[in-house]
């Protein structure tokens, strides 16, 4: 594990300590992160209540692991009930679950929205707002990792940049645009040639 990667499970444990509801909001396709958090929340005897896409990939690749699924293992009126007993995993197509929370902490852990390059990162700061929520970025890619995309390919003066493992490619290939540089979406079964 990297060392952004432990201070954000510390900055996350910290936040454990609270009263109000922590909510998290991490990529999927950052398993490791996944479990690290897991278990530094079963640790603090605040377990994580994930979505079923999440607790199914946490299951899958950890065997031993025993997530908590939210509307199987736990409800959300439990959880509003007793927001200090646990964290709740919150994908930004469920931002309303947190509506009946009093002033949650948010964590935004490299899920979409990543950063304001996307429209719908301007809506959920605003729901956030609106609930009078705690807002904190712990990513370990987000906007750095963007920051040093492009200087990587400003630096080897790249004729064409194809991103091939990213969360939204869309978003890569328009912010390399709108830096003057040349970017394509990568296409199913392309071919591509390196000269």
């Amino acid at each position: 594990m990297s060392q952004k990667e432990k201070d954000l499970i510390d900055n996350f444990a910290d936040k454990l300590g609270s009263n109000h509801l922590v909510a998290i909001n991490p990529d999927l396709q950052h398993i490791l992160v996944l479990s690290a958090l897991e278990k530094a929340a079963r640790n603090f005897g605040r377990p994580i209540v994930w979505e079923k896409n999440y607790s199914n990939a946490l299951k899958k690749f950890f065997s031993d692991s025993k997530p908590l699924t939210l509307g199987r293992d736990i409800d959300l009126p439990e959880i509003i009930a007793y927001p200090e007993d646990y964290a709740l995993q919150n994908s930004y197509d469920n931002l309303d679950n947190l509506k009946d929370f009093y002033k949650p902490i948010y964590l935004q852990i490299d899920g979409q929205p990543l950063d304001d390059h996307d429209s719908s990162y301007k809506i959920r700061r605003n729901k956030l707002n609106d609930l009078s929520a705690e807002f904190l970025d712990l990513g370990i890619f987000g906007q750095t990792g963007r920051t040093k995309l492009i200087k990587i390919v400003k630096q080897i003066n790249a004729k064409l940049t194809i991103p091939f493992d990213s969360p939204n490619f869309e978003d890569e290939v328009a912010l390399l645009k709108a830096e003057g540089l040349t970017a394509k979406l990568p296409e199913k079964n392309q071919d591509i040639e390196f000269q």
